[in-house]
Order: structure tokens, then sequence, then C-alpha cells
């Protein structure tokens, strides 16, 4: 188990990502066209009975057609399977097989993204210093609500340029000792990393992460 869980935390999850809405891509497009493929003569059916239903409203018909077996074809008071009454073509298995190997390819490429925003909140709050547990299980149970709650946590926390892990104080990082802002020449103020100028006096600030430095 410690292995996977090292495991998880050296993996490229950007790269696994851009592989799944690939794949994903991929399955959706060649299972949707498959199944359209096979299910062709029962979509016809479908859309002609759905026609007919429509014609019969505008007419104001009070009576629906009878089936063989004296049923509606559609109505309040009696529902009928199409294909028993035979409205609609069966399909035929291979086409059964198909849809529903359709969709657990498509179930599949679900769940795998699911259990990969959950690893990735592991690895990313693992590098920030926070509850592993915690992120790993709200990511399965909110997934993208949970990264976005992942997201705004941890944007309060200071950020290290150097090797980029997180942390909630200092003046350095505790991860590799690169220092965290700049210390204004002036007033003492620490701004972060980014930052050109004192945001308190507007002082030049020296930082290796600027354009240059300024003076």
């Amino acid at each position: 188990m410690k292995g996977f869980l090292e495991k998880i935390e050296t993996t490229d999850f950007r790269k696994l990502f851009k592989e799944l809405i690939i794949l994903a891509l991929i399955v959706v497009i060649i299972c949707g066209t498959l199944t359209a493929f096979l299910f062709r003569t029962q979509l016809a059916e479908l859309h002609a009975l759905d026609r007919m239903e429509e014609q019969m409203v505008l007419q104001g018909e009070s009576q629906m057609p009878m089936t063989e077996h004296g049923d509606r074809w559609y109505g309040d008071q009696h529902e009928i399977d199409v294909f028993d009454a035979g409205l609609v073509t069966r399909p035929s298995t291979g086409a059964i097989i198909t849809a529903i190997t359709s969709i657990v390819l498509c179930a599949l490429c679900a769940l795998a993204y699911w259990l990969l925003v959950a690893a990735w909140l592991y690895k990313a709050s693992a590098k920030a210093g926070m509850n592993r547990a915690f992120w790993s299980i709200f990511g399965l149970a909110g997934n993208v609500l949970a990264v976005l709650a992942f997201l705004v946590v941890r944007d309060s926390l200071i950020h290290c340029q150097n090797c980029g892990a997180w942390q909630k104080s200092g003046k350095f990082c505790v991860s590799c000792g690169a220092a965290l802002g700049s210390v204004c020449p002036k007033c003492g103020k620490i701004s972060k990393a980014t930052d050109k100028f004192c945001p308190d006096c507007g002082t030049a600030l020296k930082n290796k992460n600027t354009d240059g430095v300024q003076s």
C-alpha cells in the first residue's frame, strides 16, 4: 500500500488526464457511431411513430389506432410495448451486445476520470502539506466540487517558485530552502516572489522571478 501511495505522488497526472480525454473521445465517437448504425432501423421506426402521433394530435383524432391486440399505440390509460406490438423491429443480439459494451466502456472512462481526480487530490494535498486522506475521500465524493474547494484553500498558502511546494507561512521554503518572497530594502515588507515592487512603499525589488533586477 505504501508503495502504491508513493507511486501516486510521482505520477504525471497532467499527462494521464490528456491521454484519458483522448481515449474517452475515441470511445464515445466509435461506440456512438456503431450503436447508431446498428439501431438505425429502430430509430427510424420510432421517429415515424412520433410523427404519426403528432399528426393525430394536430388533426384532433379522438380515437387512437388499435394494434392487433386491441391496445392503443399511445394513451394515458394504457401503454404498450412497441416491440411486442410489432410496431418497431426488435434489435439483433449483436446490436444489443454492442450497446451494452458501449455503455460499459463509457462507464469505465468515467470511473477512471473519477479515480484520477481523487488520486490527483492526494498528490496535490501531500505537496501542499494538507490532509491527504481527507482530500482523497472528498475527491471520491465530490469530484469537481472537491477540486474547486481544494484550489480555494490552497490559494491561501504560499507557493515556492523554486520547487513548487506549498506552506502556510515562512520566509523560506521548508522543502528546498529557497526564499519565498522578496524583502523590501526600504520598509522590510515581505512581498510575493513574483512582485517587482513593494506593495507598501513602491520600492523596486530584486527578484530572480521577475524580468530583471529593478533599481
